[in-house]
């Protein structure tokens, strides 16, 4: 994986300290996850998907579980959540920073979206970052701490059949403000990040859908290529560091600029994408 920018960090700046992510198997959250271990912190990993966090695990290396805590637990589960964190601080006796980075996005119409999938998203989105900063609040208390909270630039505006991420994205923006004042006086510092439209799972895109992507991704936006779960983990290590020690209460967007030119809700951006997917499918048909 490609690293997060490095200029301005050391090998010391986050050596021997602890952060915890959620929703750290995969996408953005395994990116910062992964470069936080390469910057010598000690991460607690949680995730509901055991499959991938054993992925993770293995690919850390034989050193992985002196490096990193793997959880598998639903982060709705208050319990496990409390647990994992307890028995991340009995390990190495505190935490310093915390990634709320698990999401659920249910999509789907309001005529024919269920209460129970609405309220789905709050309670990943929004209410379980809220009783992991609680959980944390007295482990960071002496030094203090950094949390960033993974939002999205949808918070601010949107699309059709999106309603329930959105509304919950724009609570996570609320909450991060608001706790930002509360906290201040602690040393606790609380930013949101708010990513724009981010490759994930590129790997296991089919042939066709990948050829569509290319284009769709890297021109849906001011800078002409594609944005990686990498360049959002840059971002996250820069709030999570000494760097960022007068930032509190801000969301920084990492989008490419695209929330400043939403050429991706515009009919060209998709028709490009869609005409080579099917000069793509034309050539091979000829082949044939």
């Amino acid at each position: 994986m490609k690293a997060p920018p490095s200029r301005y960090f050391s090998d010391d700046t986050f050596r021997g300290r602890v952060f915890g992510v959620t929703g750290a198997a995969h996408g953005i959250g395994e990116s910062i996850a992964r470069a936080l271990l390469d910057a010598n912190a000690f991460v607690l990993l949680i995730d509901k998907d055991a499959r991938e966090l054993d992925r993770v695990k293995r690919e850390l290396g034989h050193n992985a579980t002196e490096i990193a805590v793997f959880t598998q637990a639903d982060v709705r589960n208050h319990h496990d959540l409390r647990n994992a964190i307890h028995c991340t601080v009995q390990r190495w006796g505190r935490i310093d920073g915390w990634v709320n980075n698990a999401m659920y996005n249910p999509g789907g119409s309001v005529r024919e979206e269920v209460d129970e999938r609405f309220v789905q998203a709050f309670e990943v989105n929004v209410f379980a970052g809220w009783s992991a900063i609680r959980e944390c609040l007295p482990l960071m208390k002496p030094t203090g701490g950094a949390i960033v909270n993974v939002s999205s630039i949808m918070a601010g505006q949107t699309v059709s059949h999106y309603a329930a991420y959105t509304a919950s994205k724009a609570a996570l923006d609320g909450l991060t403000r608001s706790l930002a004042v509360e906290l201040a006086p602690m040393g606790i510092r609380v930013n949101s990040l708010a990513p724009g439209f981010i490759r994930t799972g590129k790997d296991n895109e089919k042939p066709a859908e990948s050829a569509y992507n290319d284009v769709f991704y890297s021109a849906s936006q001011p800078l002409p290529f594609e944005g990686t779960p990498e360049d959002v983990a840059g971002v996250a290590l820069f709030l999570l560091s000494d760097l960022s020690a007068f930032i509190t209460g801000a969301t920084l967007v990492v989008d490419g600029g695209l929330s400043v030119d939403l050429r991706l809700l515009s009919d060209p951006v998709r028709a490009k994408a869609t005409e080579k997917l099917r000069k793509l499918k034309h050539s091979k048909t000829n082949k044939k």
